[in-house]
């Protein structure tokens, strides 16, 4: 489980919740949860900010 997983069960959301309060899409959130995909710091920013976390909170 990575960090981002972790923070996400604890908020009950899925790649389609934290998509619509980050504004960034479910796919791009799939690719950085399981790996495939690291995501842009502006990405990964707007993720932390939708979840109430610092960018490094999220990062494995």
């Amino acid at each position: 489980m990575t960090k981002l997983d972790d923070i996400m069960w604890k908020l009950n959301l899925t790649n389609k919740k934290l998509a619509k309060l980050s504004g960034v899409s479910p796919t791009t959130i799939n690719l950085i949860r399981t790996g495939n995909g690291k995501g842009y710091r502006s990405t990964i920013r707007k993720i932390a900010n939708a979840l109430g976390v610092n960018a490094n909170q999220i990062g494995d």
